[in-house]
């Protein structure tokens, strides 16, 4: 047996059964009390913003009295918590958790738009401590309906991982399942928690140091758990929590040329290539969105890429391919969910500082820099000499230094590379563009107040690590600069190509189609 309460939201109109109960158990007598009666042992009722359910049963062996609370106030099916309310937990969320709370509400706010967000203090909590905000319960959800919200998180210099599982509920938090385990850490335990990389004291997120988490909820969910796990690392930030249907994604699609793998004619790409679009945010750059792989196919259109995450709004198109320069949309443009919102990056000025090649003149065309081989962002010495090893030993087949597409690396591919090196071509980005690091200010540990010697040891342990990392930073610094000034004196020699071997330029056919690449 199971015991319901049923419940109205709408003045007694409708009613809705309400499990309960957690466990089965088979209604018997009260051998010797109240001639043998359990259900006079029965009741509800309200407090603290929920309702009390309370019941008999001898499932354990022996009569106990159980209890278990159901939400008063249930939100609607679309709700969302920026934590601008002063008040933590908010009306619309609770606390689980024993002991020393670490959930707390603070002012940062994510893109620095409103005021608030909700703070797990991992830098203090032991490890192995578990703490959770729970979404009250609200109106089971249809199909295409998403939990969204904004997360920040820094790892601790010394490698400690720390984890926020999303889960949810049908059953009005009585169970949750497991949507998204998230964890942080350094190097190789970075994870999907991670919105800065590089580790250091106890995380306040800047304004362009946050990143949008969504997840497609069941249908007939009625609860949501954002479940903290503390590894004694760093803080976990979370703002802007939301329950909301969206349109379900199409596939949108892109314009793009490469400029060694370019031929005159539909498809216009020697061989139809894999490539990665992201989509950034256009007031912080840096900040990305949501990303898609796709294929290259005939009129140098890529048609099927899927962005299940971004919301609507208005983003810089980034492209990466395994041996061109990155490129940027010129503008930040529409991306709404439901519709195919395509980006030509064929037409001159359709990339950002105009950063492509000019691939064709007679119909003007640009493509992706090629030669940028070890994606460090710019086009150089080092690229060179990779290519150059693999035309030295006749390497063929799908390899990054085949720039043009021919599936074997030779001299045209060094060409390539080397023309875009004493261009000095390079990434071009907006500003705000390149990806955000923390920064650490350390105060004496003498006037601050620890909450214990293991918060106070972890302090001065990160400060003598950071320290020492400013340290080889600087030597590196040094090495960099010393290795950039051979680079430039080596840009006037041909290190490369012997006096004996005159590279000509290709030679490209410039017929046009019937239609331009790049459009539909």
């Amino acid at each position: 047996m199971q015991n319901y309460m049923s419940r109205s939201v709408d003045g007694g109109v409708t009613f809705t059964d309400v499990q309960v109960t957690d466990h089965n158990y088979t209604p018997a007598p009260i051998s010797g009390l109240a001639t043998g009666y359990q259900g006079d042992y029965m009741g509800i009722t309200s407090g603290n913003g929920k309702v009390w359910c309370n019941w008999m049963d001898n499932s354990s062996g022996i009569y106990q009295s159980w209890v278990a609370s159901v939400d008063v106030n249930v939100l609607p099916a679309g709700f969302c918590e920026d934590f601008t309310n002063a008040t933590f937990p908010p009306p619309t969320m609770h606390e689980e958790f024993t002991g020393t709370n670490y959930w707390a509400r603070f002012a940062q706010s994510a893109y620095g738009v409103g005021v608030g967000s909700a703070r797990f203090n991992s830098w203090t909590a032991s490890t192995g401590v578990v703490q959770s905000i729970i979404s009250n319960t609200f109106v089971a959800v249809g199909a295409n309906t998403y939990v969204t919200f904004d997360e920040a998180y820094a790892p601790w210099s010394g490698g400690n991982v720390d984890s926020l599982i999303v889960q949810s509920s049908v059953d009005g938090g009585t169970t949750f399942t497991t949507l998204a385990r998230l964890w942080g850490g350094l190097g190789a335990q970075a994870g999907p928690l991670n919105t800065v990389f590089a580790g250091g004291l106890e995380f306040i997120p800047a304004n362009n140091q946050w990143r949008p988490k969504s997840y497609l909820l069941p249908v007939g969910t009625n609860s949501v758990k954002l479940r903290a796990v503390s590894g004694f690392g760093n803080d976990i930030w979370v703002d802007n929590f939301c329950v909301q249907p969206l349109a379900a994604p199409i596939a949108n699609s892109i314009g793009l040329l490469s400029q060694g793998n370019f031929i005159p004619t539909d498809p216009y790409w020697r061989f139809e290539d894999t490539i990665m679009v992201y989509l950034h945010r256009t007031d912080f750059p840096n900040v990305v969105v949501d990303s898609s792989k796709g294929v290259m196919g005939p009129n140098a259109v890529c048609s099927n890429l899927m962005f299940y995450n971004a919301l609507n709004g208005t983003y810089y198109r980034v492209v990466q391919h395994r041996n061109s320069i990155e490129t940027w949309s010129n503008v930040g443009t529409v991306y709404a969910r439901g519709s195919n919102n395509h980006y030509n990056f064929v037409p001159d000025g359709a990339s950002f500082g105009n950063n492509e090649a000019i691939v064709s003149t007679v119909p003007f065309y640009r493509g992706m820099y090629s030669g940028d081989v070890n994606q460090d962002s710019i086009i150089d010495l080092t690229d060179i000499q990779l290519i150059y090893n693999d035309a030295l030993v006749f390497t063929g087949g799908y390899v990054v230094t085949d720039l043009n597409g021919d599936f074997f690396v030779d001299l045209t591919d060094i060409q390539f590379a080397y023309n875009n090196a004493t261009n000095f071509v390079t990434r071009v980005a907006p500003a705000g563009g390149e990806p955000s690091n923390t920064v650490s200010n350390f105060e004496d540990a003498s006037s601050m107040t620890f909450e214990n010697d293991a918060v106070r040891q972890k302090y001065e342990m990160t400060k003598t690590m950071l320290q020492k990392t400013e340290l080889q930073r600087n030597d590196q610094r040094v090495q960099k600069e010393a290795q950039m000034k051979l680079r430039e004196e080596a840009r006037l020699k041909r290190l490369i190509l012997n006096k004996d071997n005159e590279i000509k330029s290709p030679s490209y056919n410039n017929n046009a189609s019937h239609s331009g690449p790049g459009e539909r």
